[in-house]
Parts: C-alpha cells; structure tokens; sequence
C-alpha cells in the first residue's frame, strides 16, 4: 500500500485505486475471458407491459413489493 504523505502526492490518491500503469496482458485475458460467460452474465429488463401478464412475474419482494420473475 502506497502512503501519501506530502501535498505533491495527494491528486493520486484516487487515481493509484483505478489506474493500472502496467500492461499485464495474461490478467487483461482473464478479465475477459470471465466478461464473456453466459454464467456471469444478468440480465434486467423492465417494462409496464409485464403488469398485464402477472405469469411472468410471479415472485413479490417483501420488502420493495416489487414483482419479478425468474428463469
């Protein structure tokens, strides 16, 4: 973990969490490979059209009360 201690070092502080300065390319291949799984994959779709079919949303969440189906 780096320290930033001084004034100068400060605007890095955000930029050291989000920013690689190395190219690691077996890791990039990885994080791809993981990007382009159907088991990883969710897929939200909304619409008022699902009101009228109260089959495809069956499940009602107790907290939200919001309808939803799974497949």
């Amino acid at each position: 973990m780096q320290h930033f201690e001084d004034a100068e070092s400060l605007p890095n502080l955000i930029k050291h969490m989000y920013v690689v300065e190395t190219f690691d390319k077996a890791r990039t291949q990885q994080m791809s490979e993981l990007l382009v799984q159907p088991q990883n994959l969710n897929i939200y779709l909304r619409s008022k059209t699902f009101e009228a079919t109260p089959e495809l949303c069956p499940i009602e969440d107790p907290w939200y009360f919001t309808k939803y189906g799974k497949e």
